[in-house]
């Protein structure tokens, strides 16, 4: 999994480190797993090798990701189209 990290404004251009949560939902809503202080470097990709937390089969079976879980960093955070559409039909 990559997460890019790009510049809010020009007239700042800086990126920083963060430490942030990100939740792996799975089917009907369900947290596959809760990943906490997911370290993201001060560049524009961070890659995480999702084998380091859960098994393959966990793997194929998240439906959608979302950054900054439980909104605990200072982060603007937008999400992939998937990720959008499984939120949308899963809202309870």
């Amino acid at each position: 999994m990559t997460i890019i990290q790009s510049l809010n404004r020009p007239e700042h251009p800086t990126l920083r480190n963060h430490v942030i949560k990100i939740c792996l939902f799975g089917k009907d809503g369900s947290e596959l797993k809760v990943l906490n202080d997911v370290a993201v470097a001060k560049a524009p990709e961070t890659t995480l090798d999702l084998t380091t937390y859960l098994e393959a089969d966990q793997i194929n079976g998240i439906q959608a990701i979302l950054l900054n879980y439980n909104d605990e960093g200072y982060v603007k955070v937008l999400l992939d189209t998937e990720s959008v559409h499984y939120f949308i039909d899963n809202l309870s």
